[in-house]
């Protein structure tokens, strides 16, 4: 699991710095995203949903926490 820490970043900058991610580490296949941006809990999901990630909230008592995974579908070799 790879740790975002994209605490303190209002939107768009978490979902541009996950994009980043997803592009520089192809082989990992889940992100830890740690955000404080409440709009980040809409638009992550969405743009996850609209490229075949996987995407869930967990809980977590400091921060918003969400776990992007790439669907083995969804990897290109």
């Amino acid at each position: 699991m790879f740790v975002v820490d994209l605490r303190g970043l209002s939107c768009p900058m978490p979902l541009i710095k996950l994009k980043k991610c997803l592009s520089e580490f192809p082989a990992e296949m889940v992100f830890k995203l740690l955000l404080t941006d409440q709009g980040a809990l809409n638009d992550v999901p969405a743009f996850c949903s609209r490229v075949g990630l996987g995407c869930e909230q967990c809980e977590d008592e400091k921060n918003l926490v969400l776990l992007v995974r790439r669907l083995t579908d969804s990897i290109q070799k």
